[in-house]
């Protein structure tokens, strides 16, 4: 008996989404991967990729990942379609479609432009300005976007536990796709999940490609049953002690017509209510990798203090090494291949094992303000020209950080150490998260619960 598993997984980004072609938009330093109709889509080689790398992480001894996803000796059981949009309508984007169509769909009309959405990025270097050609954007696609992935599964015995496993592996916080997962981006969440086994060898009912056939014409899923139970590493409420502004945005928060040279960075995204998304007004959010190269700079410090490397050791060193981290701070917060001078000549690119997740902003209409800044001239006592400027800021706002670890190696128990004392100067209003820390702004402190979670056994485990 030959048997065929079909299973259609809708899955919609949570955070704004990378993948990208390997060129460049006009403008632009990426572009996003197009399909013939010039829309976004997620490689099915993408998908297999992330979902191997998951299933050899977290079930090697479970399943025969070998079988499933296959090698040089023998053919994958599993055959994965691209990830396709879905449209205004609910409905999938299938085939070649008229311009006219895109250009009238409000959701496809704004993916199809070169830029549906974008962030800079930049790395600061040891004096806070930007590194060496360190200053970058990435177009991406806004969070809220859906898509549909069909999968098929032809064997002649289906073994339904393992099968079940590796399903259950698309509702792990791990399974992020596209570019800069451990920063954020590419993080998806499981709308629906539907899936049937159809006897190829049964011709007594209906014939088998009828039973397809109708299996692909049914409505999209909206529920499904997979479980996932994952702890991050640490999970901290925040509330900042006065006024916050991060980034440049282009878009005002406040509603009392005040114009301001300074916004605070903020993104548009999709929201869906009974199969139907519509774009939502932009809304201020702190970016994972923000975040991340925030902790990267304080963590560096209490690094260099633990292992008494003082400035006053450096008294020759050159400008690169000043700025270069220290080797050890490869293993959470990963290094790149041609990063500047390393201390040690062992040292080689990897990838961090921290997931940092944009930090949404919550705040209410009436805690936006605009603040007036002026430079006084010392002689004629009136506003120096051109230093006149206003920033828009937010009172007291919330903001949630949530941080993942990856991997069950050992750390390193002075970098566990230089992390923990990064972790308490947050939690001590000691670190600022956000622009203009210089002006008293974006100072933080917490304002519920703090969740370690895994934290404190890896110290238990670093102590011992």
């Amino acid at each position: 008996m030959i048997g065929l598993t079909l299973a259609r997984i809708v899955i919609e980004t949570q955070t704004p989404l990378a993948i990208h072609s390997g060129l460049r938009e006009d403008g632009f330093d990426t572009q996003l991967a197009r399909d013939a109709n010039g829309l976004p889509y997620i490689p099915g080689t993408s998908i297999a990729g992330v979902w191997l790398h998951l299933a050899k992480q977290h079930l090697q001894s479970k399943v025969n990942t070998d079988e499933w996803f296959g090698s040089i000796k023998q053919r994958s059981l599993l055959k994965i379609s691209n990830g396709v949009l879905i449209d205004s309508k609910g409905k999938l984007v299938k085939g070649l479609i008229l311009p006219s169509k895109i250009k009238d769909d409000t959701l496809l009309n704004r993916l199809a432009q070169a830029s549906p959405h974008h962030r800079e990025r930049v790395a600061i270097n040891d004096r806070g300005v930007a590194e060496d050609k360190a200053k970058y954007d990435q177009i991406l696609l806004p969070k809220g976007i859906r898509f549909c992935v069909d999968i098929r599964v032809e064997s002649q015995q289906l073994k339904a536990d393992e099968w079940q496993q590796l399903l259950s592996l698309w509702h792990s916080r791990l399974f992020a796709l596209g570019a800069d997962t451990r920063n954020g981006l590419g993080q998806i969440k499981v709308i629906g999940v539907q899936q049937t086994h159809i006897d190829l060898s049964d011709l007594s009912g209906a014939h088998p490609t009828d039973k397809i056939s109708d299996f692909f014409a049914s409505p999209l899923p909206t529920t499904h049953t997979l479980s996932q139970q994952e702890t991050p590493l640490i999970e901290l409420q925040l509330e900042v002690d006065g006024y916050w502004r991060f980034g440049s945005g282009a878009t005002p928060l406040n509603q009392s017509g005040h114009d301001a040279a300074m916004l605070s960075y903020s993104e548009p995204s999709v929201t869906w209510q009974n199969g139907i998304p519509s774009w939502q007004v932009p809304k201020p959010v702190l970016c994972g990798s923000a975040i991340k190269g925030i902790l990267a700079h304080r963590t560096a410090f209490h690094y260099n203090r633990i292992t008494a490397r003082f400035a006053e050791t450096l008294a020759d060193a050159t400008h690169q090494q000043w700025q270069a981290r220290p080797n050890k701070l490869a293993d959470l917060f990963g290094t790149i291949e041609d990063d500047q001078v390393p201390l040690k000549e062992d040292s080689s690119p990897k990838a961090g094992r921290l997931i940092v997740e944009d930090s949404p902003i919550e705040y209410k209409p009436e805690q936006v303000t605009v603040r007036y800044h002026n430079s006084i001239d010392r002689f004629t006592g009136g506003v120096r020209r051109g230093a006149l400027f206003s920033e828009e800021l937010l009172y007291e706002p919330t903001i949630t950080i949530r941080i993942w670890l990856l991997g069950d190696e050992q750390l390193d128990h002075k970098l566990l150490q230089a992390f923990e004392a990064t972790i308490d100067d947050l939690t001590n209003g000691l670190l600022p998260l956000g622009a203009g820390a210089g002006r008293g702004t974006s100072l933080v402190k917490p304002s519920g619960g703090f969740a370690k979670g895994t934290l404190a056994y890896l110290s238990l485990e670093s102590g011992q």
